[in-house]
């Protein structure tokens, strides 16, 4: 039985071939954030590694004191731990006041953003999220493997939003928030590697969730 979905306007319904497509900034511009954004990760992802080879080569190296060679590979392990512990996954926190929408309450809210993203020809969000701000923004958890097999975000829509915009203005503003995932992998990859880097950052792992409670 399929969700029930709700109409669009009469004119945002008839929707361009090129909606959500046609990239913003230049060829070079594109390329140059995706190298940076690569090796802001890629730097992450090695740092571990570069730590612990540094304490092993503190343990083995006989020329020096036994507490320089104890005090540099502690440094080193615990550096190490850190910087691995930063490749959990990992998500920012969710705004003041963030409910999950019920799919059983509001099943043709969820249906017009299922449409939205099958007229921009990309995986819709697996859920919404209200919060009491203005944002309207894809959250999610993320990590190193979404760059192999990107898993589906959330969407955070604020509450004044969902109250204010028409149907027609929501439409175009779901619409640029999940269109890089409609320009094919390349843009793709590139905002999941601009997301992770930021998560990297700034996100929390459930060991910081943990934390908190």
């Amino acid at each position: 039985m399929e969700s029930p979905v709700p109409p669009y306007p009469p004119s945002p319904r008839h929707v361009p071939p090129e909606l959500g497509r046609r990239p913003m900034g230049s060829r070079a511009s594109r390329l140059s954030s995706l190298a940076l954004s690569a090796t802001g990760v890629f730097l992450f992802a090695v740092c571990p590694m570069l730590f612990a080879a540094a304490g092993l080569l503190c343990l083995v190296a006989e020329d020096l004191h036994i507490v320089l060679r104890a005090s540099g590979f502690l440094i080193a392990a615990n550096i190490s731990l850190i910087s691995l512990k930063s490749l959990l996954p990992r998500r920012l926190p969710l705004p003041a006041g963030a409910t999950k929408l019920p799919l059983e309450q509001e099943p043709i809210a969820l249906a017009f953003v299922d449409l939205v993203a099958r007229d921009l020809g990309c995986f819709a969000p697996k859920a919404i999220v209200l919060s009491s701000g203005v944002e309207l923004v894809l959250s999610g958890k993320r990590s190193l493997f979404d760059l192999v097999r990107p898993g589906r975000s959330e969407l955070i829509v604020g509450l004044w939003l969902w109250n204010t915009l028409t149907l027609s203005e929501f439409q175009a503003a779901i619409a640029r928030t999940i269109a890089p995932f409609s320009r094919g992998k390349f843009a793709g990859r590139r905002y999941l590697l601009r997301e992770l880097l930021r998560l990297l950052l700034d996100g929390h792992d459930f060991v910081d969730e943990m934390a908190e409670r």
